[in-house]
């Protein structure tokens, strides 16, 4: 099957081509791929493609389905596609690949796919202005930047269809993901309408957000409770733990005065009410025994630090959240699997946790795992061989991922 903007009538039925981006890869992609099935039915053409990090399905696009975009969740973007172009040659120069992007502007369908971007979304404007919007990963593009890709195309867009370029509010999304098995070129047409569009207002991603989720969700909070984000970074995990219980009282904090000031945004544009400082996660200025939950996404030890600063940062750190916790408080970390033994024997040392569950995640190509905590009155041990502390939580179904999916409405148009 050619997957590119084929014209058709426009009349009774369409057939569009769609790409899908899921969090968690594997994990929302199955639950993705259910709800694609169930609710487009028959209107389904060919198979669900999971490919280039992408969700592919072509849709017999007709009145009976056109509302069932806007009630999908466990997607977080939908595009219509332009075309699927096969990877660009290594050898070629920054030069020629650039003038390949321009091409690919210049000579491919734009106009068809914005008439059924149109009859997606009920958008009337026949001249928009757009922004080329381009992640590129592999070593085809390592002599390239995103910047220059995306001018490149939006030369020739422009050329091929007249639309004007927009970079502070455009009207027309275009993505341009890329990576050395192959490139997409589309139009963005749909995204969760939940709180994380924060995110797409300001630009200042952090921790996944559905990964954000889970973790809020593991601390299994109550209403009127105080929690803390002993390293919040962007905020996401605050954020998303605030739009499910927003009677808490919520505190972040971060070393860094950048991250503060990122995260203060998208509390902002998600309108969550918390409140951020600087501070040292392993020594604040909170009284002891202040927080019924702490949130910590350790460094990892790549992108923040390293597995040596590590040794010294996560016992402190887990003797800080000991005296940080009331008697029974919950405490849910985030490390990966390099780090598991020094987070285990860290807290070990403080003797004064006991172990709710531990859940394993994949983010990317990491293995992640969380760790839920309760702070115990008394000293206590943990039985790191105790199998039934890796098993799901009951809210989790039969898939944390699904149960995510349900709980979030549905999407709007981009």
């Amino acid at each position: 099957m050619a997957f590119h903007a084929t014209e058709g009538e426009q009349g009774e039925s369409m057939m569009i081509n769609f790409m899908g981006s899921c969090a968690m890869n594997k994990k929302m992609v199955s639950v993705a791929k259910s709800e694609l099935i169930e609710k487009y039915g028959d209107h389904l053409i060919g198979d669900l493609r999971w490919e280039l990090g992408k969700l592919f399905f072509t849709v017999d696009y007709t009145e009976e389905v056109k509302d069932v975009i806007w009630s999908l969740t466990a997607m977080e973007k939908v595009s219509v596609i332009v075309t699927k172009i096969d990877k660009l040659s290594a050898d070629a120069s920054p030069e020629d690949k650039l003038k390949e992007f321009e091409s690919f502007g210049r000579s491919y369908d734009w106009n068809t796919a914005f008439q059924q971007y149109k009859m997606v979304t009920g958008i009337t404007n026949d001249n928009p202005t757009f922004k080329v919007f381009c992640r590129r990963k592999g070593v085809n593009f390592d002599n390239l930047t995103r910047e220059q890709i995306a001018a490149a195309l939006a030369g020739g867009i422009q050329e091929n269809t007249g639309w004007g370029i927009d970079l502070r509010d455009p009207e027309l999304h275009i993505i341009c993901p890329c990576n050395d098995q192959g490139i997409t070129l589309g139009i963005q047409t749909a995204q969760q309408s939940s709180t994380r569009n924060y995110i797409a207002q300001t630009g200042l991603k952090g921790l996944n957000p559905t990964v954000s989720w889970f973790i809020a969700r593991c601390a299994e909070p109550t209403d009127h409770q105080v929690v803390l984000d002993i390293c919040c970074g962007k905020g996401i995990i605050l954020a998303e733990s605030f739009s499910k219980w927003p009677t808490n009282i919520y505190i972040g904090c971060d070393l860094s005065d950048t991250q503060v000031l990122d995260a203060k945004a998208n509390f902002k544009a998600s309108k969550s009410r918390v409140d951020v400082v600087v501070s040292n996660m392993t020594s604040s200025a909170f009284r002891s025994s202040t927080f019924d939950v702490v949130f910590a996404d350790l460094p990892f030890g790549r992108q923040h630090g390293s597995l040596q600063e590590n040794q010294t940062l996560y016992p402190a750190t887990l003797l800080e959240c000991s005296r940080l916790l009331v008697p029974n408080g919950r405490l849910v970390i985030l490390t990966d699997s390099k780090n598991t033994q020094l987070l285990r024997s860290s807290i070990d040392q403080t003797a004064s946790f006991s172990l709710v569950r531990r859940r394993w995640l994949r983010l990317g190509t990491t293995d992640a795992q969380v760790y839920v905590l309760t702070r115990e009155p008394l000293p206590t041990k943990i039985d790191w061989t105790d199998a039934s502390l890796s098993k799901p939580f009951k809210w989790e179904g039969r898939s944390w991922a699904e149960t995510c999916a349900k709980e979030r409405p549905g999407m709007i148009a981009s």
